[in-house]
C-alpha cells in the first residue's frame, strides 16, 4: 500500500528548501491559483497544504475546487496566508485551519482579504508586509507594554491605510509622525530583537501546519452531509475538463477537453454520435438506448417546446436558410434540440472524464492526436519568439475549418450549423478551439524552424 501523498503549495511565506526540511517526502508547488488543484493526481487519503496563492494576477483558486477533492476524500489545509482565509470559508465543509491566522479568520476577527496580501518576485522574495503580521507584531508589543494598546491600534490602522503592495515597516515610518514618532521606534527597536516569531505569523502558522501535516496529527474536519446534495456545477465539470489530465507523452500533458475538442472538430463521426448523445440526455435515456428521437421529441413537447412554439426568428437562430425551407418539422426540431443542448447552464450532458465519453468517441485516437499537436506547437514555438497558434488569423482557421466540414468557407450560417452539431456553440468558438490543432493538422504545409503566417 503506498505512502499518502503531501502537496504543498507555498511562496513566499516559506521556501521549497525550508518546506522540504520539515517534510522532506512533501513535494512542494508554487502558490496555488485556479486549477492547479485540478491537475493533482491525489486520491483519497492523500494531504493537500495551501499556505500561499495567486488571486491578483490570476483567478484565485475556487472554493468548488477544493470541495472537489474533499470529496474524493483528500485532506485539505489551509494555513497562515490565501489558505487561512479559504479554511475559513470552507471550515464547515471539512477543510482543515491550522495557526492564529486562521483563527483570526474563522473567529470574524479578520474579515478583509488584503490582510494576508503581500506582492513578491517569481522567484519568491517579498516585497510588502502582510498587514496581518502587523497586526500581529502590533498586538503583541501592546501585550508587554511596549507600546500602548491605543498606540498599537493607530499604528495599525495606519498600516491598513496603506495599499497592500506599499505596507512595510519601513513604509509605517512615514505615516507615524508626530506623536506616533515615538511609539513606532520603541516597537521597532523591540522587534529588532525579537526575531521572525513575532514579526512574521504567517510564517511560523506555516511550519506549524507542515509539520502537523506531515506527521498526520492535523485537527478533525468538520462533519457534514453535503457531499449527498447537488454541490457540483457545470463549472466545476468544465474545469475539471480543462485542467485534469487526459493524456500525457514525455513532457506533454494534455487535458481532457482538448481531446474532446479534437474529437468535435476532425473526427467526422462525432456529430452523429453527439446527436444521439444529446437526445438520449434530453429523453433521460442511457447513451447505450436506441430509437432516442421519438423519445426526446416526447420530451421536448411535454415541456411545451414544439416548432409551433418557436416564432421564426428563433427557428432561424438555430437552423440555416436551407434547411428552413428544406426539412421537415420533426426533423427541424430534431436539429434545434441538438444545436441549443450547450445553452442549459446545469447540463450534464458533457462528459468531463475519458471514461464518460467512451460511447462519444474515440478517446484513445483524439488523446494521441492532441498530444501530437500539443508537441508541434512546442516544436514551432521553440524556434523563435511569436511563433505559436496564438498569431493565426482567425480568417485561416475559419477556412480551415471549412475544408475540414465541407462547407464552403464564405457561409457563415453553414458553418455556424456545423459548429453547433458538434456540440460548439458558435463560429468563433469553433475557431479558438480549433486555434491549438491548426498547425499539426496542418503538418505537411508547415515546415518546423518558419513562422506560422498570421
Amino acid at each position: 500500500m503506498s505512502t499518502p501523498a503531501l502537496h504543498v503549495f507555498v511562496g513566499p511565506t516559506l521556501t521549497a528548501a525550508r518546506i522540504r526540511s520539515l517534510a522532506p517526502a512533501a513535494t512542494v508547488h508554487p502558490p496555488v491559483q485556479h486549477g492547479d488543484l485540478l491537475r493533482l493526481p491525489t486520491s483519497s487519503g492523500d494531504t493537500v497544504l495551501i499556505v500561499d496563492g495567486l488571486w491578483h494576477q490570476v483567478p484565485p483558486v475556487r472554493h468548488k475546487e477544493i470541495l472537489e477533492l474533499l470529496a474524493d476524500g483528500v485532506a485539505v489545509v489551509g494555513a497562515a496566508s490565501m489558505g487561512a482565509l479559504r479554511a475559513a470559508e470552507l471550515a464547515p465543509y471539512g477543510m482543515v485551519g491550522v495557526g492564529w491566522v486562521y483563527e483570526q479568520y474563522a473567529s470574524g476577527v479578520i474579515d478583509a482579504d488584503d490582510e494576508v496580501a503581500v506582492t513578491h518576485t517569481p522567484e519568491g522574495e517579498s516585497l510588502s508586509t502582510a498587514l496581518v503580521c502587523i497586526r500581529f507584531a502590533v498586538a503583541a508589543a501592546a501585550d508587554v507594554g511596549v507600546i500602548t494598546r491605543p498606540d498599537a491600534a493607530r499604528i495599525f490602522d495606519r498600516a491598513r491605510a496603506l495599499p497592500f503592495h506599499r505596507r512595510t515597516w519601513h513604509a509605517l515610518k512615514y505615516v507615524t509622525t508626530g506623536d506616533l514618532a515615538g511609539p513606532y521606534q520603541q516597537l521597532m527597536a523591540w522587534l529588532d530583537k525579537q526575531g521572525p516569531a513575532t514579526t512574521n505569523i504567517k510564517a511560523r502558522d506555516a511550519e506549524l501546519a507542515v509539520v502537523r501535516a506531515a506527521a498526520g496529527q492535523l485537527p478533525a474536519a468538520a462533519a457534514s452531509g453535503w457531499q449527498a446534495e447537488r454541490w457540483r456545477t457545470s463549472s466545476l465539470r468544465r474545469w475539471i475538463a480543462t485542467y485534469r489530465p487526459a493524456a500525457h507523452a514525455e513532457q506533454v500533458s494534455v487535458p481532457f477537453l482538448a481531446v474532446l475538442h479534437h474529437a468535435q472538430l476532425y473526427d467526422s463521426a462525432f456529430p452523429a454520435s453527439w446527436r444521439h448523445h444529446v437526445l438520449a440526455w434530453i429523453a433521460a435515456q442511457p447513451p447505450c438506448a436506441r430509437n432516442v428521437e421519438n423519445q426526446a421529441l416526447a420530451a421536448a413537447n411535454a415541456r411545451g417546446l414544439d416548432t409551433n412554439a418557436l416564432t421564426p426568428e428563433q427557428i432561424g437562430y438555430w437552423a440555416t436558410p436551407d434547411e428552413v425551407v428544406g426539412l421537415c418539422r420533426r426533423e427541424l426540431l430534431l436539429r434545434i434540440l441538438v444545436r441549443s443542448a450547450r445553452l442549459d447552464p446545469t447540463a450534464s450532458v458533457w462528459p468531463e472524464t475519458p471514461a464518460e465519453a467512451a460511447g462519444l468517441l474515440d478517446v484513445d485516437a483524439a488523446a494521441a492526436a492532441a498530444v501530437t499537436a500539443w508537441t508541434t506547437n512546442e516544436r514551432v514555438a521553440a524556434t523563435g519568439p511569436g511563433r505559436t497558434p496564438d498569431h493565426l488569423r482567425p480568417e485561416r482557421i475559419r477556412a480551415h475549418l471549412a475544408d475540414q466540414w465541407g462547407v464552403h468557407p464564405s457561409d457563415t450560417a453553414a458553418l455556424t450549423a456545423a459548429a453547433r452539431d458538434r456540440g460548439i456553440l458558435s463560429l468563433p468558438d469553433a475557431v479558438e478551439a480549433a486555434r491549438p490543432f491548426y498547425l499539426a493538422a496542418r503538418a505537411p504545409r508547415v515546415r518546423i524552424g518558419t513562422t506560422p503566417q498570421p
